[in-house]
């Protein structure tokens, strides 16, 4: 008699607060494009955050100093609740990446490390130009890699309904 007396007010009372009725459940499609969003927006920011560092760096020394912060930020960035293919396709951009903090290592830091490095280049490696031709190649082809891997990013991204 005492639990029939208070199960209907209860029961009326979590009725009217809504203690019974559920709310939707997020998709799994949801979760996903969540996730991914993070993501896309993290690294957003932290190329933000490059791109500023970029504007006032005044040697290749700097530069490759703060691609290899990026690249490392790039990497802790939480792919948790992401698709594999997204996953897979993030950590690709991430080596790209890293192809151009190894490109820029390379670069000379000074003139005079430039004229040495050209003079070195010339007499040992045969190269007329001191090397700087292959040198600027290699980063215009990791710069091309790494912007070719992030449209893959963008593009398996759009395609679970994520953008910025």
């Amino acid at each position: 008699m005492f639990a029939t007396r208070f199960a209907w007010p209860l029961l009326c009372l979590a009725s009217c607060f809504g203690c019974g009725s559920a709310e939707k459940p997020i998709s799994e499609a949801e979760k996903t494009r969540t996730a991914i969003q993070r993501v896309l927006e993290t690294h957003r920011d932290l190329a933000a955050r490059r791109d500023q560092a970029f504007a006032v760096i005044t040697s290749s020394r700097q530069a490759a100093l703060e691609m290899e912060r990026f690249c490392s930020d790039q990497e802790r960035i939480d792919l948790t609740g992401c698709p594999a293919d997204f996953r897979v396709a993030m950590r690709q951009h991430a080596r790209a990446c890293r192809g151009i903090h190894e490109a820029a290592v390379q670069l000379p830091d000074s003139f005079a490390e430039g004229l040495a490095m050209g003079i070195f280049n010339n007499a040992i490696r045969g190269e007329q130009d001191g090397g700087f031709n292959r040198l600027n190649s290699q980063m215009d082809q990791a710069i091309t890699t790494a912007k070719g891997t992030y449209q893959e990013v963008e593009r398996i991204g759009a395609s679970y309904g994520a953008a910025l």
